[in-house]
């Protein structure tokens, strides 16, 4: 097992954003993997600061908008 990466980043460390919300289970789920292995992310609440419109652009690009959609939730079975 390699020894833990720190606090600080490094060349080595991969540069990870957390987007979510800060009393969501899931995101807290996720801040707490990285954090028991020691590695720095940046988590940026949806609440405080939305997603900007080239972050956005990037995820549709890269995952397809498909992936971004929750087609299981209330409010998309409410939208049609």
């Amino acid at each position: 097992m390699p020894p833990p990466l720190g606090k600080t980043p490094t060349k080595k460390m991969p540069n990870i954003q957390v987007f979510g919300l800060e009393d969501d289970n899931a995101t807290r789920a996720a801040l707490r993997f990285f954090r028991e292995r020691r590695i720095v992310v940046h988590f940026v609440d949806l609440r405080k600061k939305p997603i900007a419109a080239g972050e956005l652009r990037r995820f549709t690009d890269r995952l397809g908008a498909a992936a971004l959609l929750d087609t299981e939730s209330r409010a998309y079975r409410e939208q049609g």
